[in-house]
């Protein structure tokens, strides 16, 4: 059994960027386990972690243990919050991804709002979430 790896950026000086994005990706995750997928999402994982134990944000930090847990991953699913082609982890997630020949996928940054809204366009991103792991 293998699981989606869902990405998204997360490191900003902003501190009210970062709890946004946590709580984008953190709805995204819950949507695609809805589905029935088994997900691991850095960001959800580590967040309140990183809040409550004053924890680095960087990416420097984190690097080592989220390319860790990619590499068991059947996909890399990116979520496009604004900043993710700018993101550093993210631009490292895709080159150890294509390097190990992961698969690799993208949900739009309207996907939550779109999954929340729409019950028909829901459940046809969850059935193409489902199958992501069969698309490169």
């Amino acid at each position: 059994m293998s699981y989606i790896y869902l990405a998204s950026p997360y490191t900003h000086p902003d501190a009210a960027v970062r709890h946004a994005r946590y709580d984008a990706v953190t709805a995204c995750a819950a949507i695609l386990m809805r589905a029935g997928c088994t997900v691991y999402s850095p960001i959800t994982h580590s967040h309140r972690m990183a809040e409550a134990h004053n924890l680095p944000t960087d990416w420097g930090w984190w690097e080592p243990h989220c390319l860790t847990m990619l590499n068991g991953a059947r996909n890399l699913t990116i979520l496009c919050l604004d900043g993710w082609s700018e993101s550093v982890g993210i631009q490292a997630e895709l080159a150890h991804a294509k390097n190990r020949q992961i698969a690799i996928n993208y949900l739009a940054e309207d996907f939550v709002e779109h999954a929340k809204t729409n019950r028909l366009a829901q459940m046809a991103m969850l059935r193409d979430a489902r199958h992501v792991g069969a698309m490169a």
